[in-house]
């Protein structure tokens, strides 16, 4: 599924798991879904998950190049830094395995690098048949507040980018030394996100893009 954009570079698109088995399958699936602008790659890191996400994953066909890569658990941030390593292309799409990609997704993100912009990030509206609750209310208010002030501002600040939804150039990744492992060791969880935005916006040229959306389960 092809929808040429000029000068489009080629995704790869990452893809950190844990255990998470059905819904990683159904993130893959909607990449495949996607329209592609040019070459594009699956890279799934599947970090230490004992839910028997790796066989699932082999057992679909997303319709273009899927790689799986089984590590130890190591956190969010070395499982993202995995998949930039393995990555064969020159633009570095992460995406978490609770997010569905919209059809347009790849289109934005390579039209936007197209255009110029070093980094990219996207809109992350909640996804329809996530579970209702507390928890979906307070996440799906936050990601709205912060898609809004991100949209009106402009100019972005390391708050609004996330790793759940961000492309990057690859010479530009590479440069920085990916994401700080540290952050996100022996379980821990937050932080990698804001560090890796502050080292990207004080010398590179970070967009919001609302047509790049991704749903959040």
């Amino acid at each position: 599924m092809t929808s040429p954009v000029a000068n489009a570079p080629a995704i790869s698109v990452i893809i950190p798991t844990f255990q998470r088995r059905e819904l990683a399958c159904e993130a893959v699936m909607a990449i495949g879904r996607a329209r592609r602008p040019g070459p594009a790659e699956i890279i799934v890191v599947v970090d230490g998950s004992t839910d028997g996400t790796a066989q699932a994953l082999e057992a679909i066909d997303p319709g273009l190049p899927l790689r799986v890569i089984v590590q130890a658990n190591g956190g969010l941030a070395h499982a993202r830094n995995a998949g930039a390593k393995a990555a064969s292309h020159a633009i570095l799409l992460f995406l978490d395995d609770d997010m569905i990609a919209d059809p347009g997704l790849l289109e934005a993100h390579a039209g936007a690098i197209a255009a110029g912009a070093d980094a990219v990030v996207g809109a992350i509206p909640l996804d329809d048949r996530s579970p209702p609750g507390f928890l979906t209310e307070g996440i799906a208010g936050w990601a709205s507040a912060a898609n809004a002030a991100a949209g009106a501002r402009g100019e972005l600040t390391a708050f609004d980018v996330f790793g759940g939804q961000l492309s990057v150039r690859r010479d530009v990744f590479e440069a920085l030394g990916g994401f700080d492992a540290a952050f996100t060791a022996d379980g821990g969880y937050g932080g990698e996100d804001a560090d890796f935005a502050a080292r990207l916006l004080a010398g590179h040229t970070v967009r919001f893009e609302p047509r790049a959306i991704s749903h959040h389960r």
